[in-house]
């Protein structure tokens, strides 16, 4: 899955050096933008000329072998991790020194992305189809954390760590997926690349491990909560002009103010619990902040389905500018990938053409039997 703070957005950097670090097997496509760690590209299986994601450790960190040790041992036990809402890492690549993570690509657009969009039309996702993609999140941190509960040494402290809106993407069936973890601070140092990247998840990181505090899988709790949150608003939860205020928020939030236009006592009751600034405060798992957000949003107009969720992806794919950034991630347009994502989009369309064009004839045969009647 590409992370990234773009939709598909190439990299300022030469290609020359993506497809130096290139796996065996693999066909380069494009290069993206780099997160704080790796330098990311889309590339092509050869053997089964599958779309991927190839995130390389970038040089920076090629000689770090606790970096490297602690790659290899999260790419190996999340190899094995298969659960609908998290996008599959499908190997590591050890080659000529150079490491790299092949991840699953996801045809769609990233959550960032929706959420550009909906503030570009002035909206605001409904609580509903908030509350669904929250719950996919919590669903697949749910797994993540009882894989880590079981293997020590997984993800460190067994915290995800990496839940923003530009690590999520959503396919055009409305399947939410939660992208690979973020690699612990402590192990990538203060590069400017790596600050970058905390920088990136600063304003979703909970008040404890923005202190450098021990983080826990309240920590992921807390960030859903402040996704959910934007969902909701349209803004992020915590807002600020600089860094420095931004830090300075995210160690202490504010009291909470809720989301919604039309406060709910119910949703705003679970939604403030789980963006409590202490820890133990919070729900004290995954499973339960969902059990929480369901029942809450249950109440105001039912559960949401996928479809609504698959329409306004497939919405916003139709009418975002056809930029050379949104074409990186299509990078064939006569792939097999392709022509199925867009005969999808025309499948989303047809139900409602397919209506208005039988209102029309409906129309039609009722005047003509009126004026046959008449004559």
């Amino acid at each position: 899955m590409y992370i990234s703070g773009g939709e598909g957005v190439p990299s300022t950097e030469s290609t020359a050096t993506h497809e130096t670090h290139l796996p065996e097997g693999y066909q380069f496509l494009a290069a993206l933008d780099r997160d704080g760690v790796f330098d990311v590209c889309l590339a092509k299986r050869r053997v089964d000329q599958t779309i991927v994601v190839v995130k390389s450790l970038s040089e920076p960190f090629l000689h770090d072998t606790p970096l490297k040790e602690a790659l290899e041992r999260e790419a190996l036990l999340l190899a094995h991790v298969a659960h609908p809402n998290l996008a599959r890492v499908l190997g590591l690549s050890r080659q000529a020194g150079h490491y790299a993570l092949i991840v699953e690509h996801v045809q769609g657009i990233s959550l960032a992305s929706l959420l550009e969009y909906a503030r570009a039309h002035h909206r605001c996702l409904p609580p509903r189809i908030a509350a669904l993609i929250a719950c996919d999140l919590l669903s697949g941190l749910a797994e993540i954390h009882r894989v880590a509960a079981k293997e020590p040494d997984f993800l460190g402290e067994g915290v995800h760590r990496n839940v923003t809106p530009v690590n999520v993407r959503i396919s055009l069936r409305g399947e939410v997926k939660l992208g690979e973890p973020s690699v612990d601070r402590a192990r990538i140092g203060r590069s400017a690349r790596a600050l970058a990247a905390f920088r990136l998840r600063l304003p979703y990181m909970a008040p404890e491990e923005v202190r450098g505090e021990i983080v826990l899988p309240s920590s992921d709790v807390y960030s859903v909560a402040a996704v959910f949150y934007e969902l909701l608003a349209g803004h992020r939860y915590l807002r600020a002009d600089s860094d420095v205020q931004l830090r300075r928020m995210a160690e202490s939030p504010a009291p909470y103010v809720s989301p919604l236009k039309s406060p709910d006592p119910g949703l705003d009751a679970v939604l403030a619990r789980a963006l409590s600034v202490r820890p133990g405060d919070r729900f004290p798992s995954a499973a339960v902040f969902a059990e929480a957000l369901e029942r809450a949003t249950e109440k105001l107009r039912g559960p949401a389905r996928r479809l609504d969720l698959a329409d306004l992806v497939a919405e916003a794919v139709r009418r975002r500018p056809q930029t050379a950034a949104h074409r990186v991630v299509r990078p064939d347009p006569t792939s097999a990938s392709s022509v199925d994502q867009e005969r999808l989009v025309d499948r989303l369309r047809r139900p409602k053409t397919v209506a208005i064009v039988a209102m029309v004839l409906a129309a039609v045969f009722a005047l003509a039997w009126i004026f046959a009647w008449f004559e």
